[in-house]
């Protein structure tokens, strides 16, 4: 599957949430703009066990700082942890 620069602008930077995040077309959409929503379904999914590694990488890069790391990033990483295992 490749994106087109139109379609890519069409359906992904067009419009935002409020969140901050990126908008998410509905099927409809994705196939007027000539794309596969299973594809696109592959494409945006999280590999939970991938980034499941990644935060025991991160934990194990904050212990080096200590008491000197501010808790709001614990607090995140945290936070990554327990989406993940939702």
């Amino acid at each position: 599957m490749r994106f087109s620069g139109k379609n890519y602008n069409c359906l992904v930077k067009k419009r935002t949430c409020s969140q901050g995040g990126h908008y998410h077309g509905t099927d409809q959409e994705y196939r007027r703009a000539g794309l596969d929503p299973a594809d696109l379904e592959e494409i945006l999914s999280v590999g939970r066990d991938l980034w499941k590694t990644e935060v025991a990488g991160i934990r194990d890069f904050y212990q080096q700082f200590g008491e000197k790391l501010p808790k709001e990033l614990a607090q995140e990483l945290e936070n990554l942890e327990a989406r993940l295992n939702a």
